[in-house]
């Protein structure tokens, strides 16, 4: 048998590396299809110069510095980095307009928790609520999760990774970042309003709970007076 042509052996060549390329395509993509399952989580971020920055630790890991942001989102991302972000402006969502009405304490830090409960989408019919903004006055050394737990309530469950947060608030109700969804969440639009909570509402709330209370201890012992009058009376009427 006569040897093939050199121009016939890179022919050959170069249909076997065509071939060996369609089949790395055909089982990458087979392998995106099923890494394209998007499960709903908490995510955990920080701030760092105006930005949110995807934290690289869990919130039982990290220890956040005084006058900083924490922040978190529930979401089913599509992909890792590229995360749903907080919908706070943190132009307006800032740690001076959080923390203005709580006072430094020694050995106490102050830490801005930013928490976005997300959308309708990943809600399963359940009622989304409200974004806020919270102002966590904690020890020094308080990790990120006790710093949450002092702003919310939190669920959450160990693992070999640390503690997973499971709900804020009771939201979700169940289950642990183990909760399929049909579909990613979808891309976020304009910031959102955030409520921000303030110490001063409530202490306004407990002052005006005390300047009420002359008022009915009086009512109160304008009763008894009457009460007691009413007994001297027919005591009286049966002499």
């Amino acid at each position: 048998m006569a040897p093939l042509p050199m121009r016939s052996i890179r022919t050959l060549l170069a249909t076997f590396l065509a071939l060996f390329l369609a089949g790395l395509t055909l089982v990458s993509t087979s392998g995106s299809a099923a890494a394209a399952d998007v499960y709903r989580y908490w995510i955990y971020f920080q701030v760092q110069d105006g930005t949110y920055v995807s934290s690289d630790k869990g919130f039982g890991d990290t220890v956040p510095a005084d006058g900083s942001i924490e922040a978190y989102r529930y979401a089913a991302p599509a992909a890792y980095p590229s995360t749903n972000l907080p919908r706070a402006d943190l132009a307006e969502v800032t740690f001076d307009k959080v923390c203005a009405d709580t006072d430094e304490a020694a050995g106490k830090k102050r830490v801005a928790v930013i928490i976005d409960f997300g959308v309708e989408a990943d809600a399963d019919g359940a009622e989304v609520p409200d974004p806020e903004a919270a102002c966590a006055l904690v020890d020094e050394k308080a990790t990120g999760a006790q710093t949450l737990a002092a702003v919310a309530d939190v669920r959450q469950k160990k693992s070999s990774f640390g503690p997973l947060l499971c709900a804020v608030d009771g939201y979700p109700a169940v289950g642990c970042a183990d909760v399929k969804a049909d579909a990613a969440t979808p891309a976020d639009g304009a910031p959102v309003a955030f409520d921000i909570e303030d110490d001063a509402d409530d202490d306004e709330d407990e002052d005006e709970d005390d300047s009420n209370l002359p008022l009915l201890l009086g009512a109160g012992a304008v009763v008894v007076l009457l009460g007691a009058g009413g007994v001297l009376l027919a005591r009286r009427n049966r002499a």
